[in-house]
């Protein structure tokens, strides 16, 4: 079939004599259209839309083998298809009565996914094709009612306008011309429709990816970002996971513009990040996007001191407050990720940390590291710890909690219910990587008796170890200690006897 339809492709110098090429095109369109019962359900939960347009619905609908048929078309054709779907398309828009908006809006959605493709395979587009196709975006922007075709319309957009840049409308007749990406971003609230927001948010995202944002636009989208979210009950998106995604996806995109904007009272895009985190925790793909997000925030300031302590009181209220979510013994994921941005603030911290860091976590902290056994926890609240001694030990030893308890006492605490067998290996895989900066910072004269109680602690765990990853963190600390000291390790494992079992031999 491929064979007998190249060769009849060959056989014409326009593809749009190519009978089977227009053919096959009034076939896809026909079968892209928005049927009624999505219409109504994306009307009421825009989510849905954004998972089909996603393609990562379950739901394997005539849209969507469609657009993989046309995408496989193109992989096998090239630009013929593309040519062949523009043709078509172009007899779609204006001055043909009889043309649909559902049949307009599914011409553009097959050239979405067939320009996507393109784009990922490096294939260009000719700047003529671009023009043509932008005019039919403006006529679509401007004049269509229907919700879902000026959706398409802005997609559309957004999709061209990673390779070309993008010109300028005139929405109403009467208004003079701005610049589409500016209608675009006014667009995120200024619509009607929730289906045309989102839509555009998408776009955007997309556009700041691809480099096609000038910085100039990061307070403006950000902006519109945020008065879309107060516009909403975050008990209305819980459930939305696709919107989520979205949100934090360009979020994520415009914050990388340049991510001194976090520090922005303005904006205030880590109240948003924060936001979108408490409402997405049992999302794995939100969850990761905010952390990933915060984490190239926090290695973008991390040299500049003065900014890196701006961060640091901008976010460390709001992520020790999620410890008071309620009991820590719970699986909570707030208190999951609120514990994983920590460590992502501790890890990448400066030489010292800023004056109050110890203060303003450790508390939190120690409770949630002696109360809780969720591995999700113990792991990234002993990574916070560790890295709070290896950049700044003097303001971890100098700390004392409202009891008086010193923080060297604190992390010894720690280490010594991390080490016990309730805890399983792989939730007290950090211990031992906290246990040797303990040692290696307090050393033997601060240590005192604790040492070889520490030392003997951790070897009585190893002998019971059964996890790789728990085993080779245990023996860091004896590795650590070697390093200063053969001599005096040797001889005390030598003289320590587990079960019956030497402690060289553990």
């Amino acid at each position: 079939v491929k064979a007998e339809l190249d060769a009849q492709l060959h056989a014409h110098a326009e593809v749009r004599d190519v009978q089977w090429v227009g053919q096959i095109m009034a076939m896809l369109v026909s079968y892209s259209r928005i049927i009624q019962e999505d219409e109504q359900l994306w009307d009421i939960d825009c989510s849905l839309y954004l998972t089909e347009e996603s393609a990562i619905t379950a739901d394997y609908t005539p849209r969507t083998s469609a657009s993989d048929l046309i995408i496989k078309l193109g992989e096998w054709f090239d630009h013929k298809i593309l040519d062949g779907l523009f043709d078509y398309t172009t007899r779609l828009f204006p001055g043909l009565a009889t043309s649909s908006w559902k049949s307009q809006e599914s011409a553009l959605y097959l050239f979405v996914m067939l320009l996507s493709d393109f784009q990922d395979l490096g294939k260009p587009v000719q700047p003529a094709m671009a023009a043509d196709y932008f005019q039919m975006i403006d006529y679509t922007i401007k004049t269509a009612t229907a919700p879902f075709l000026r959706a398409r319309g802005f997609l559309a957009a957004g999709m061209l306008g990673r390779s070309f840049q993008l010109p300028s409308i005139q929405p109403n007749p009467t208004d003079p011309a701005i610049p589409l990406l500016d209608h675009m971003i006014a667009s995120v609230t200024a619509e009607e429709s929730e289906a045309v927001q989102v839509a555009c948010v998408k776009a955007l995202e997309g556009l700041v990816s691809a480099e096609q944002v000038g910085l100039d636009k990061q307070g403006p989208i950000i902006a519109a970002i945020h008065n879309y979210l107060d516009n909403k009950d975050p008990a209305d998106i819980e459930e939305t996971d696709e919107l989520l995604v979205t949100l934090s996806e360009a979020l994520r995109a415009v914050v990388g513009m340049d991510p001194k904007i976090a520090l922005s009272s303005e904006y205030q895009p880590l109240d948003m990040l924060f936001m979108l985190a408490k409402v997405g925790t049992s999302n794995f793909q939100v969850t990761m996007l905010v952390t990933e997000t915060f984490e190239e925030v926090v290695k973008a300031l991390a040299g500049d001191g003065p900014a890196f302590s701006a961060l640091c009181t901008k976010s460390l209220p709001t992520l020790t407050g999620a410890f008071d979510v309620g009991p820590l013994t719970d699986d909570n994921p707030l208190v999951t990720i609120a514990t994983e941005l920590l460590a992502v603030l501790a890890e990448h911290g400066p030489e010292p940390l800023p004056d109050g860091f110890v203060a303003a976590t450790f508390p939190k902290l120690n409770r949630v590291l002696m109360e809780t056994t969720e591995g999700e926890v113990l792991r990234p609240g002993a990574e916070t710890v560790k890295y709070a001694l290896m950049h700044d030990h003097q303001q971890v030893f100098n700390w004392q909690d409202a009891n008086g308890v010193s923080g060297l006492e604190t992390c010894l605490r720690i280490i010594d219910r991390l080490l016990k067998h309730e805890i399983e290996d792989n939730a007290a895989s950090e211990v031992g990587g906290l246990a040797a900066e303990l040692v290696e910072k307090a050393g033997q004269e601060r240590l005192g008796p604790y040492l070889p109680q520490l030392l003997q602690a951790v070897a009585t765990r190893l002998y019971t170890a059964q996890a790789a990853a728990f085993i080779q963190s245990l023996i860091m600390v004896f590795a650590r200690l070697s390093l200063a000291g053969a001599q005096d390790v040797v001889e005390f494992l030598s003289q320590l006897q587990i079960n019956g079992e030497n402690g060289l031999q553990i």
